[in-house]
C-alpha cells in the first residue's frame, strides 16, 4: 500500500504544478543610410549627453529588459532585449525613434527596419562590427563605436546577460574579419579618408591615376604649406590627427577642442601642433587654411557670421581648391554628425564645403580593393553568426534543464509532505529511504528527457525539441 501511494505521488510530480519559462527575444529597430538621408539620420542621432534620457525613455516599457543604443554618423539602431509581447516593446522603441527625429511615426515608418530574433540580429550586428555594412567597406571605427555603445549601455545598467553575449561576440568577429581578410587595407575609415580627400582637393587630383597614387600624395607632399584646424578630440578627430602625423608638408596643425586639457593631451607629442579651445576659433580661422569639424556635439560650432572677418584671399601659399571658387581659398571638412558647420557657409565667395557625404563617396573610391576581401569576410561574420547560436542555444538547454529538475523538485517535495499522513507511522531511517526512493525515481523519469535536451544542442531541431519539451512538461 505504501509502494502505491508512492508511486501515485511520483505521477503527480508532471501534472500538478505548471512552471512557466519566461521567453525573452532580441530585436533591432534602425535606421541608416541604406534607408534614410542624412538629414534624418542627423535628427535621429544620439550623442554621449542625451544616452541617459534615451535609457530612461526606452526602459519605461515593461516588455524591454535590455537597450544598447549604437548611433553613429550613418546609422542609429536600437538593440533590445524583449519579453514575449515583443510588439509593444518595438512599437515603443519605434515611437522614440520617431521622437528623437521630430517626425511622425507615420512618416518614419517606410524607413525604419526591424530585424527580430537571435540569428538575424546577430548576424546584422556581426556585419556592421566589422565594417560589412558601412558606407565605406571595412572601416574601423565602426568596431570602435560598437564597444563604446555596449561599454555606455552597461554604465548605464541597460546591458544584461544576453546583450552583454551578443556584443561580445560581435567585437570578437570584428576582430577576426580585420585581422584574417585584406578588407581593411587602404583607409578604413570616415577620418582615415578624410585627409586623402583633403589632399585631393588641394591638389586637384582626378581619375583613376590619381586614385593609384592617392597614398603616396597624402603621406608625401599632398598637405604641403598648409595650416590646419581640426576641431574635437574624439575618435574622429584622433583617427585624422593620426594621419596627419604620417603626411609631411604641413606647417601647423592646430587641434581645438570644448575641453583644451584633452586637445593638449593629443598633440603633446606632436612637435608641429598646439591645442586650442573652441573660444579661440575666431582667430585660429584667420590663421589656417584648412578646417576639419569632427566632433559628436549637436550645436553649430561655426557660422557664418563667424567667417564676417576671416580674410579668405589673404593665404597666396594655400594653393587652388579642386572646385572651388577662388585660387586662394579655404577647404573646410564637416565630419559632424548632426553636422558642426552651418551649410550657408559653403555661399562665402573662396571657401568649398565637404560633408560626410562627400567623404562616403570618396572613399568609395577604395572600395574595388578591398571587394576581393568581401566574400572571405561574409565566410567569418556567418561562422561567428552560427558559433555565437550554438552557445546561445546551448545556454537555453541549461536553462531547461535547470528548470525541469527544480520543479521535479518542488513537486516531489511538496507531494511528500502532502501524502506523508497516508504513509504511516514510519520512523526516521524509513522516512529517508522513501525520499531517496522518490529523489531516485524522479531522477530515472528525467533522465531521458534531459538526455534529449542535450542532444538537441548539436541538432538542426534543437528548437522544436526545445518547444516540446516545455509542452510536454509544462515549462
Amino acid at each position: 500500500m505504501i509502494l502505491l501511494n508512492i508511486l501515485f505521488f511520483i505521477l503527480c510530480i508532471f501534472t500538478k504544478v505548471r512552471y512557466k519559462l519566461i521567453t525573452m527575444s532580441l530585436a533591432v529597430v534602425g535606421l541608416s543610410y541604406h534607408s534614410a538621408p542624412l538629414e534624418l539620420l542627423e535628427r535621429a542621432s544620439v550623442n554621449n549627453t542625451e544616452l541617459q534620457g534615451a535609457f530612461a525613455y526606452l526602459s519605461r516599457h515593461p516588455n524591454i529588459s535590455e537597450t544598447v543604443v549604437l548611433s553613429t554618423c550613418l546609422r542609429v539602431e536600437v538593440y533590445a532585449v524583449l519579453a514575449d509581447e515583443a510588439g509593444r516593446g518595438v512599437e515603443h522603441i519605434q515611437k522614440y525613434l520617431a521622437s528623437s527625429c521630430g517626425v511622425l511615426m507615420s512618416e518614419l515608418n517606410d524607413r525604419l527596419y526591424l530585424l527580430y530574433g537571435q540569428v538575424s540580429v546577430a548576424s546584422h550586428l556581426f556585419k556592421v562590427a566589422a565594417g560589412l555594412d558601412s558606407s565605406l567597406l571595412g572601416e574601423n571605427e565602426i568596431l570602435a563605436q560598437v564597444r563604446d555603445a555596449w561599454t555606455a549601455a552597461k554604465a548605464n545598467g541597460m546591458s544584461g546577460h544576453q546583450l552583454d553575449v551578443l556584443f561580445n561576440f560581435a567585437l570578437r568577429a570584428g576582430k577576426r574579419v580585420r585581422s584574417q581578410t585584406l578588407i581593411s587595407q587602404g583607409p578604413t575609415s570616415l577620418s582615415g579618408a578624410a585627409i586623402p580627400l583633403i589632399a585631393q582637393k588641394l591638389n586637384g587630383a582626378k581619375g583613376k591615376a590619381a586614385q593609384a597614387n592617392m597614398n603616396k600624395v597624402t603621406v608625401v607632399n599632398g598637405l604641403k604649406d598648409t595650416n590646419i584646424l581640426l576641431i574635437g578630440a574624439g575618435h574622429m578627430a584622433k583617427g585624422v590627427l593620426s594621419t596627419l602625423k604620417r603626411s609631411s608638408g604641413v606647417n601647423e596643425i592646430v587641434v581645438a577642442n570644448r575641453t583644451k586639457s584633452k586637445a593638449a593631451g593629443l598633440v603633446k607629442n606632436i612637435t608641429n601642433a598646439r591645442a586650442a579651445s573652441l573660444d579661440e576659433l575666431g582667430q585660429i580661422l584667420n590663421q589656417v587654411n584648412v578646417v576639419i569639424a569632427a566632433t559628436s556635439t549637436s550645436k553649430t560650432l561655426l557660422s557664418v557670421e563667424d567667417f564676417a572677418n576671416v580674410k579668405v584671399g589673404s593665404r597666396a601659399e594655400a594653393g587652388g581648391i579642386n572646385g572651388a571658387k577662388g585660387k586662394d581659398s579655404m577647404l573646410i571638412l564637416d565630419m559632424g554628425m548632426p553636422r558642426n558647420i552651418d551649410q550657408n557657409v559653403e555661399k562665402i565667395d573662396g571657401i568649398t564645403l565637404l560633408d560626410i557625404d562627400d567623404l562616403s563617396n570618396f572613399a568609395e573610391t577604395y572600395m574595388q580593393n578591398r571587394l576581393a576581401s568581401l566574400a572571405q569576410a561574409e565566410i567569418i561574420v556567418k561562422e561567428s553568426a552560427e558559433s555565437y547560436s550554438s552557445y546561445m542555444a546551448s545556454r537555453q538547454m541549461d536553462d531547461l534543464i535547470v528548470s525541469l529538475r527544480k520543479k521535479a523538485e518542488y513537486i516531489r517535495d511538496s507531494e511528500l509532505k502532502h501524502y506523508r499522513s497516508r504513509l504511516g507511522n514510519l520512523d526516521a531511517a524509513q522516512l529517508s529511504a522513501v525520499d531517496a526512493l522518490t529523489k531516485g525515481l524522479v531522477n530515472k523519469l528525467l533522465h531521458d528527457p534531459i538526455a534529449t535536451i542535450k542532444q538537441s544542442v548539436d541538432s538542426s531541431d534543437d528548437k522544436n525539441a526545445v518547444e516540446l519539451l516545455k509542452s510536454l512538461f509544462g515549462l
